[in-house]
């Protein structure tokens, strides 16, 4: 069974400068970062309302950290393409918009120590991630979605999953049992659904072996 703290896998310059601060009418928010450029430290203070940057800064902050018990997410941190490192750990969230799937570029997402019943599928388009950790919700199923990453790393641990995930996960090699079986699910739904479509469509030889009803008729 494999449990992993974030301060592990983080880059040596992701640290407490890297912030997102939501205040409580939701209208106004100060994200904070350093971000790398040309091996370079650059240090950015960029003001947001809810529709997008106020003072011109290009959006794309290498890494966030999200905190202060928050309940909802601005839709401003969904304009952050560019983020690789995302952390929501200890706060209250209930659920994940299906929007976290435009953050396309993150390959580390710490979603531990919340309130989270679901996962929406749209975290599957997250084609980049290697470290997801969930440890500390309220998770009863993973999205099969999922099984079109490439997870490395991933945390389950107090979680009401159900007894096949949680034995799988407490193997050795927990996560690569997970994603195996998250793979195969999600690969079996593409190819059910596959099937399905193609036995809805007419078929070439329906119509030369539809019965007449008049020649029923005749037989009578």
């Amino acid at each position: 069974m494999q449990s992993s703290t974030y301060n592990q896998y983080l880059p040596d310059e992701f640290n407490d400068n890297f912030f997102y601060n939501d205040d409580n009418d939701n209208k106004k928010l100060f994200l904070q970062s350093q971000s790398m450029i040309n091996g370079q430290t650059e240090e950015e203070k960029v003001e947001y309302d809810s529709r997008g940057p106020i003072n011109g800064i290009k959006t794309g902050l290498a890494g966030l950290e999200i905190k202060g018990k928050v309940r909802t997410l601005s839709p401003v941190l969904f304009h952050q393409t560019n983020t690789q490192y995302l952390i929501m750990s200890n706060n209250e969230l209930k659920y994940l918009p299906a929007e976290i799937g435009n953050l396309i570029n993150l390959v580390y997402l710490d979603l531990s120590h919340n309130r989270l019943k679901t996962l929406p599928s749209q975290i599957g388009d997250l084609i980049h991630l290697k470290r997801l950790y969930l440890e500390s919700n309220f998770l009863k199923n993973l999205p099969y979605e999922l099984g079109k990453l490439n997870i490395e790393d991933l945390g389950l641990n107090n979680n009401p999953l159900g007894d096949h995930m949680l034995s799988l996960f407490a193997r050795p090699n927990g996560t690569r049992e997970v994603m195996n079986y998250l793979r195969e699910k999600w690969n079996f739904l593409c190819s059910f659904s596959k099937m399905s479509s193609y036995n809805k469509m007419p078929l070439s030889w329906d119509s030369n072996t539809e019965t007449d009803p008049n020649k029923n008729n005749s037989n009578t």
